[in-house]
């Protein structure tokens, strides 16, 4: 009977937090500015996930991963897509603020123990990415994964020992298995594996004939549909975008960052709004490598930025472009501006297989009338932040007519 009544206060107590719990999840939604239908919705979903873990009877040791998992699998059977992702992410959400709160356990299992020499090995690496080479998170962290992953393949259950790689392992590690649980593109994986070999043999720990075992993917340039727009065709695409909502201004600033400056995806989410020097009439770009170079600024996309930063912006957040509905979060990565670049793609009706959507379509652009309007390839380059020259002369298969005059003549028997 005092076992019963033990378990009984226990429940009861386990019910007051997690009302408590509730209640403080559904304030701070309406703190970050969800709208009152949108809280309404989250609470029955919260209420109906607080009524499983009482049920389950999930402790203070439970994982946030597990809980999240258990709560996300309590949609309606035969519910459509759309409302089983609405509930896992509402259970993710909670089972995050409840780990806040002290409910839920967010500590994760336990990886299997991993020698000295592999720990050391994987800090070398990182620092050398981010110091070395000035390598974005992203960056480091994707080329990370391929030296876990190559290390496991490589020395499974032996002492990590690099002098012992061999061409053989680099090929064997290479060529995809179907058994293999983690995946990455052939030419992305062969690239981040050149990477570390560069690294290994940096450090003295392989010879520089390893990193030539692993050659380069062929690019064939002239076999690619062409990637640029004309002049007329990059205004439809920027009318196509144009309007007076919120969501309409912010569109339209990113496509003219992207079609007046040559930004990069990643450069354009990346600014901050100390970053625009408004009296200098500069911007500060975020670039490749840790580089800061500031730019003009030119007036019609000023002009945009102040419309959208005025009538469109909303939050607190430092970053120029966050989303569109609450919390109004920075973005995480770049594909908000191919997305937006290819609804205005089709919007402009460009969307035909005879241009490449990609987020450099605008750079491209840029690059191709600067080199028709007579700019020198070095100027092309400072605009677009290119490291080396090389990078830019690829733009020159674009000038047909300075192509021409070094035609050799066809020869005439």
């Amino acid at each position: 009977m005092e076992l019963h009544t033990n378990d009984v206060v226990a429940r009861t107590n386990a019910g007051d937090r997690l009302q408590q719990c509730r209640d403080g999840f559904l304030e701070s939604l309406a703190v970050q500015g969800y709208s009152p239908a949108t809280i309404d919705v989250y609470g029955r979903l919260v209420r109906a996930q607080c009524s499983e873990i009482t049920a389950q009877g999930l402790e203070i040791a439970s994982q946030e991963a597990a809980a999240a998992a258990t709560l996300g699998e309590l949609a309606p059977k035969g519910s459509a897509a759309k409302t089983r992702a609405l509930w896992k992410s509402v259970a993710r959400r909670f089972a995050r603020y409840a780990c806040e709160l002290g409910i839920l356990d967010p500590s994760v299992p336990e990886a299997a123990p991993e020698s000295d020499d592999l720990r050391h090995l994987r800090v070398a690496y990182e620092d050398w990415l981010r110091h070395q080479r000035g390598l974005s998170d992203k960056t480091v962290k994707n080329n990370l994964e391929v030296f876990n992953a190559f290390m496991r393949f490589r020395f499974t259950d032996e002492a990590v020992q690099p002098h012992r790689i061999t061409p053989a392992d680099l090929v064997a590690f290479l060529v995809p298995k179907r058994t293999d649980r983690w995946t990455c593109p052939d030419r992305t994986k062969a690239s981040r594996l050149r990477s570390l070999l560069r690294f290994l043999h940096w450090s003295g720990r392989v010879p520089g004939a390893l990193v030539e075992t692993v050659s380069r993917a062929a690019r064939r340039h002239l076999t690619t549909p062409r990637m640029h727009l004309e002049p007329a065709e990059v205004r439809r695409v920027l009318d196509a975008v144009r309007g007076d909502s919120a969501l309409a201004r912010r569109n339209y600033a990113i496509l003219l960052l992207t079609g007046r400056l040559g930004l990069r995806a990643q450069e354009v989410v990346a600014i901050r709004l100390g970053d625009i020097r408004w009296r200098a009439g500069e911007i500060l770009i975020r670039g490749k490598g840790n580089r800061h170079d500031p730019m003009p600024l030119p007036v019609d996309v000023g002009e945009a930025l102040v419309a959208y930063i005025y009538h469109g912006r909303r939050g607190t957040c430092r970053h120029l472009f966050v989303t569109a509905r609450a919390p109004w979060r920075p973005f995480r990565s770049g594909a908000i501006v191919a997305r937006v670049l290819g609804d205005a793609l089709a919007t402009a009706g460009l969307s035909g297989s005879q241009h490449r959507h990609g987020v450099h379509l605008l750079r491209h652009s840029l690059a191709t009338t600067m080199l028709r309007q007579g700019a020198s390839f070095d100027e092309i380059g400072d605009v677009l932040r290119h490291r080396r020259r090389a990078t830019t002369l690829v733009y020159a298969r674009y000038d047909l007519d300075a192509l021409r005059s070094i035609a050799p003549a066809w020869p005439v028997p």
